[in-house]
């Protein structure tokens, strides 16, 4: 019956657009629907997360569609990637908030509230757990969840296994939960997948503080991170536990965060994704009425985009235009690719921009770390917006905004004498950059901007900032006119008074890296292993001898590259290594020292040592290492910019990241890193009277030199047993991966907190899936676990971990030779 109305609905239809929903019925309407009229489909799903055969029919027709919409900049830009020259006009539109009453919350329910349909995707039991954990110490609260499906059963099985009867209440669906939103305090969501989800958005505007999980899409586009909420790393439920707890026990930060929720209702309002709408619709009108044959139009559409990204290389310098490819090695100016430097560039084309049009500005310390930000006085507005218009670089990209959210889908590129957008005039936040491509379709400074924000005259004395900073709610006028100034790469900016101070919060002291790294394929460092492996009477467990442990894929090479490009603010590396050198690494360096086992053991009739924990016992010695620093293995890579309040606090206090991997109480056969993990447990225990349940994730990890040096000299028995093990052994001490840390936790010198990371386990049977998941989302830290036995397909792993690897951090960090 289908096959027959289906053609004759979607023939028959004389609309002036037509809009499908999913990528079956985009397939129909491209096929049915007469070519005059423009289909545009509206992915309302994430797309990163369909499944191969539900995207199949997007994929295969999308270059005939007019435009692809999406929910989020993340699914559109995975659009992008994957269907290269073949995608159709691609655009970001979100959801909007309906435009109705919302009783607003009074955050005096202890009450967290959630909804949704009862589908293993939407994890509720992860909720469920975690308010559990967080009850423990806020037993007044309760968690009230409404929703149906195939899961409420095992989900209130859940709730009388732990005990949590009188405190969790499942509730059916009811028709309208606005009521519902102002009763509770806070939002909770574990989903692992979403598209942009009305829920959150509705808990929003009833002025809910919000968790969520940093799933794929979704959260991130509604929630800012420590503003109005909290995103929680995808599936860490210890993490989820703390910041659900930390809301609950704070009733200054609910009220905080609430106060920001009208970030998100002004972001997602009506009238502005209605005006997003309205604008597509317009422009597809009057393509259609000039060619009439979709077909045509695709080409046409095609043709300008080639065209357009020819422009653009023939504007870059010549070294950049003739490196168009993927091998880093080969293109001499990659340097300027790096996040700092495109930076400070977007802030040179700003403030360039600003002082040739006369228009007074100052630095200004945003909330977005990413970005430069200059403040002007809004009166300036129309000088500001005369010099944008007069660009002439094809290049150069415009963004209007109010506060943080775009108010066009795509930026504005004045140089190629395309059309103001119409929505300039509402904008108070103008964001500049100049686009550098790598090679077609792909770009780097999307997330470096330059934002010039406009501030508002309350009473001619007195000036509003347009968004949330870090230094002002209100300014006197006369702070434009002050003599401060700051300086980015040898330029310097005129600033606000306070941009010139030390901040409390940030951190000013020099924080070093330290890594440790083998060369697996030494002749001399391989028999060296042979003869202690075998030449002993003592039996090692197959995890503290496997080669897996110490093979070497190169990894070093490319945590190099991610410590330069994300966290060049790391005063200096150590490496630390056998008597070894990587081949790569460039014998005169500055910035890096190379360091031996031999210069840091204490007795040197330890080594040669093949076991990582007693190399650890050892690293505080380096010679010239800072109070402050990171140990890092070298299969960890950073994946975003980092900043040392990450990692430590500005009064020294240094921040560690709980695995919700536990360390079992076992008898009999634990593996030497949770036998560690235990006698980290024992001493803690004895010394402190509290037990460590966790261990840490796979990540950076931040130390004070003084606390292993103090450490040290209370377990000296302990350091000397575990620097002396050749091999792991049961009665190792993890010193950085865990005993340290939480002994300075214990003595009040470190904090739990949170990081977003990725945990790639190499011979996992969904490797292939998972380093895709990682490749296409955003992550802190990103680390690749090399199992204990033989992989099965080796030279298959290698190469995609190679080609990852290379995609990743194609960028040559200055202490590798090249090619």
């Amino acid at each position: 019956m289908t096959d027959g109305v289906v053609p004759r609905a979607f023939g028959e239809l004389n609309s002036d657009i037509v809009v499908s929903s999913t990528p079956v019925l985009t397939m129909l309407a491209l096929r049915f629907v007469k070519d005059s009229i423009p289909v545009v489909c509206e992915e309302h799903r994430a797309t990163p997360s369909r499944s191969r055969e539900t995207y199949a029919p997007l994929r295969n027709h999308a270059g005939e569609l007019d435009a692809l919409v999406s929910l989020t900049d993340r699914s559109t830009e995975w659009l992008r990637n994957d269907l290269g020259p073949t995608a159709p006009r691609l655009l970001t539109i979100p959801n909007a908030i309906p435009d109705v009453f919302y009783p607003r919350t009074s955050l005096s329910n202890k009450l967290v509230i959630a909804a949704g349909r009862f589908v293993g995707v939407k994890n509720f039991a992860a909720i469920i757990r975690c308010f559990g954990r967080a009850a423990e110490e806020h037993p007044d609260w309760k968690l009230r969840i409404y929703g149906a499906g195939p899961q409420e059963q095992k989900l209130r099985g859940l709730v009388r296994t732990l005990n949590l009867e009188n405190l969790v209440e499942i509730a059916p669906p009811v028709p309208d939960l606005l009521a519902e939103w102002s009763k509770a305090s806070v939002f909770a969501m574990a989903s692992r997948g979403e598209g942009l989800p009305l829920v959150i958005q509705e808990a929003a505007a009833a002025g809910l503080p919000l968790v969520a999980y940093d799933c794929d899409t979704g959260p991130a586009e509604i929630i800012d991170d420590g503003v109005n909420g909290f995103l929680v790393p995808d599936g860490d439920e210890s993490a989820f536990t703390a910041c659900l707890s930390q809301l609950m026990g704070d009733a200054e930060l609910r009220e905080r965060f609430s106060e920001s929720t009208s970030i998100i209702v002004e972001r997602f309002s009506p009238d502005k994704v209605g005006g997003l709408w309205l604008d597509l619709f317009t422009q597809l009108r009057e393509e259609a009425a000039e060619t009439p044959s979709r077909a045509d139009r695709a080409a046409k559409r095609g043709a300008e985009l080639a065209a357009s990204r020819n422009e653009i290389e023939d504007a870059l310098p010549a070294s950049a235009a003739e490196g168009m490819v993927r091998d880093a090695d080969v293109i001499p100016d990659l340097v300027e690719y790096l996040p700092e430097r495109q930076r400070s560039k977007n802030l040179e084309l700003a403030a360039d921009l600003l002082e040739s049009s006369d228009v007074p500005y100052r630095w200004l310390a945003g909330m977005d770390r990413s970005r430069h930000a200059l403040a002007i006085d809004a009166s300036d507005r129309t000088k500001l917006e005369a010099a944008i218009e007069n660009i002439s670089d094809p290049a150069v990209a415009v963004h209007y905004c109010v506060g943080n959210s775009a108010l066009t889908v795509s930026p504005w590129f004045p140089g190629r004498h395309q059309a103001c957008p119409q929505q300039k005039d509402a904008a108070n936040v103008i964001r500049l950059s100049r686009v550098l491509p790598d090679h077609p379709g792909v770009t780097f400074a999307s997330h470096f901007e330059c934002d010039i924000e406009m501030w508002t005259s309350l009473d001619g004395v007195h000036l509003e900032p347009p968004r949330k900073n870090r230094l002002y709610d209100l300014a006197e006028r006369s702070e434009f006119e002050s003599s401060d100034s700051v300086t980015v790469s040898d330029r310097i900016y005129p600033a606000f008074s306070l941009a010139t101070d030390r901040l409390w919060s940030v951190p000013d002291f020099p924080i070093d890296a330290v890594y440790t790294w083998v060369d697996d394929t030494d002749p001399v460092w391989q028999e060296q292993r042979a003869k202690f492996q075998h030449g002993s009477n003592h039996e090692y467990r197959e995890e503290a001898v496997s080669d897996g442990r110490f093979r070497n894929r190169d990894e070093l090479r490319y945590s190099l590259r991610s410590l330069r490009m994300y966290a060049p603010w790391i005063r200096r590396i150590y490496l630390v290594t056998a008597g070894q050198r990587p081949d790569w690494l460039l014998d005169d360096v500055s910035g890096l020292t190379v360091v031996d086992h031999a210069d840091i053991f204490v007795d040197s009739a330890a080594l040669p040592t093949f076991n990582s924990h007693a190399i650890e016992s050892q690293l505080h010695h380096i010679d010239g290492l800072s109070e402050h620093f990171l140990y890092l293995n070298d299969d960890v890579l950073f994946g975003r910019p980092q900043f040392p309040d990450q990692y430590f606090l500005s009064n020294g206090m240094a921040k560690f990241f709980p695995s919700p991997t536990k360390i079992n109480n076992l008898e009999v056969d634990v593996p030497p890193h949770l036998q560690a993990g235990a006698k980290t447990r024992t001493l803690i225990k004895a010394d402190f009277g509290h037990s460590v349940t966790q261990g840490m994730l796979h990540t950076p990890l931040a130390h004070r030199k003084s606390v292993l040096q103090e450490m040290e000299e209370r377990y000296e028995s302990e350091f000397a047993q575990t620097s002396h093990a050749r091999f792991r052994s049961p009665t190792d001490i993890a010193l950085l991966s865990s005993f340290a840390i939480y002994y300075a936790y214990s003595t009040q010198r470190s904090v739990p907190s949170v990081i977003r990371s990725a945990y790639l386990p190499l011979g996992a049977e969904d490797f292939a899936e998972r380093l895709r998941s990682v490749s296409r989302r955003s992550y802190d830290s990103i680390s690749l676990g090399e199992p204990a036995e033989d992989i099965a397909e080796p030279t298959v792993v290698d190469e995609a971990v190679r080609n990852f690897l290379e995609e990743q951090w194609p960028i040559p960090s200055p202490w590798e030779e090249t090619r």
